[in-house]
């Protein structure tokens, strides 16, 4: 390889060095930030019945 070859690739072996860093960096990121599993969503339908209120507190036509 001569000089002009070496000017040439030089600028893209750079870019494959930080585009590679910059995908580890994500990726580590993604696996670090905590994921919530089925286990901790709660369906709709299976709420805590300590957690309902009375609906007229709620109704937003209450009387008065």
């Amino acid at each position: 390889m001569t000089g002009i070859d070496l000017i040439a690739v030089a600028p893209w072996v750079f870019f494959g060095v930080v585009l590679s860093a910059v995908c580890i960096r994500l990726l580590r990121s993604r696996r670090a930030e905590p994921r919530h599993g089925p286990a901790d969503q709660v369906p709709v339908g299976h709420r805590d019945p300590q957690d309902t209120q009375c609906p007229e507190k709620n109704s937003s036509t209450r009387r008065r």
